[in-house]
């Protein structure tokens, strides 16, 4: 299944090579390894953010108290 990008999308991919190319390039390099990874994928039990002084964040999640 070719990969599908919008506009906004292959605009970013700025890799010197024809959109068609590059596309095809990432469906048969990568893309077979983001699906797999992806159907194994289950949610995060913690979730980060970092500021922009480099402070971590709880965003949701956590340790019980007890630990």
């Amino acid at each position: 299944m070719p990969t599908k990008f919008n506009a906004s999308q292959m605009e970013a991919i700025k890799t010197g090579v024809a959109p068609e190319a590059a596309t095809q390039f990432v469906d048969f390099s990568d893309m077979p390894n983001v699906r797999l990874c992806l159907q194994k994928t289950v949610a995060a039990d913690l979730q980060l953010r970092i500021d922009s002084t480099g402070d971590y964040h709880i965003v949701s999640g956590g340790l019980d108290e007890g630990y």
